[in-house]
């Protein structure tokens, strides 16, 4: 397998499909977030990794489900495969096949998962909400990805679609409509430091992050919160500049206020450190990181919109995703 020297570009809705390792070690991750709101939230997450020490360069697959209900215990299935197959699909602006064969395939609208646990489908059946309205595959980070010595590429795919699904295990059965969140990330490292929050319904989406990378060192936050009513969208920013944060990664606690030409959006997110679960792959696992990535989407978000100093619109999401990891992970305090 040929490995690539980066390359400096934009990204585009064309990066939902596979790409060439760039380097060694190795990773490039899909991530959905289903939240139907009767139930609660389905997290999927199908990899491809290259280990550090691996002389063979084969590329492996990992599959991830967390399964976040309204009430009752978190559940999370971790799997690693010395299989896979990924292939872009040439005719389509983003179309790609990934496969796990006897078990899982995912392509750009759709997903099949059989384990001896669960059973997972879904089915996008509406239009996607994009990050951005003119570029519509930009990264939040906007050309910031494009410098050719940032490890990390990542871009949000889609703030909120509609989906069908069913879940089925021994402990519960579900199916119907939900919103989806979908992004993408490659890269040849873990980011030094970060923090993510998330959450999407059908009438109401957030996104923030923010943190630093190898060949990167500037801490930046960037996000967006679209209503039917509101739409803010932040170009990334300097902490400490045009953003203001305290986080609290040892108490689950985020608190950011960013600020833009007449606009401010103020966000509050918390969780119990007992619903955090720290991942290590690809961090730890992969990239031999020093630190995991700790992980919930049961956190609550409170969100206040300005406009002008006049407060605009309020908004609570009673489940959410909410990250802390390298640097900002509870281990680094």
């Amino acid at each position: 397998m040929a490995i690539l020297c980066n390359h400096v570009y934009a990204t585009t809705l064309a990066d939902l499909k596979p790409h060439t390792p760039t380097g060694q070690p190795w990773n490039e991750q899909w991530f959905y977030y289903f939240n139907d709101p009767k139930v609660g939230y389905f997290k999927i997450s199908m990899q491809t990794f290259i280990y550090a020490d691996d002389p063979e360069l084969k590329e492996r697959g990992y599959l991830h489900l967390v399964y976040t209900p309204l009430e009752g215990d978190i559940r999370t299935y971790d799997y690693l495969y010395n299989d896979v197959e990924v292939s872009a699909k040439p005719e389509t602006d983003h179309g790609f096949v990934f496969r796990i064969p006897g078990v899982a395939e995912m392509t750009e609208t759709s997903i099949r998962i059989n384990t001896p646990e669960f059973s997972f489908s879904s089915e996008l059946t509406g239009p996607h909400q994009h990050y951005w309205r003119l570029n519509k595959g930009a990264s939040p980070y906007s050309l910031l990805t494009s410098l050719p010595n940032v490890a990390n590429r990542w871009f949000v795919f889609s703030l909120a679609t509609p989906a069908h699904y069913t879940f089925s295990a021994d402990y519960a059965q579900h199916q119907g409509s939900a919103s989806t969140y979908i992004d993408k990330g490659w890269s040849t490292s873990q980011a030094t430091n970060y923090a993510f929050v998330m959450a999407t319904e059908a009438e109401r989406q957030l996104m923030l992050a923010g943190g630093s990378d190898e060949g990167f060192a500037i801490e930046m936050w960037a996000g967006r919160y679209r209503s039917s009513d509101h739409s803010m969208t932040f170009l990334p920013s300097v902490a400490g500049l045009t953003v203001e944060r305290t986080l609290q990664p040892c108490e689950g606690k985020l608190n950011m206020v960013l600020k833009g030409l007449g606009k401010e959006l103020r966000i509050n997110a918390r969780a119990n450190m007992e619903d955090f679960e720290d991942s290590t792959l690809p961090s730890l696992q992969v990239f031999n990181a020093e630190y995991p990535s700790a992980k919930t989407m049961n956190a609550q978000i409170d969100v206040e919109l300005y406009r002008f100093g006049k407060l605009k619109e309020t908004a609570h999401f009673p489940q959410g995703a909410l990250e802390f990891g390298g640097g900002m992970h509870c281990n680094a305090q």
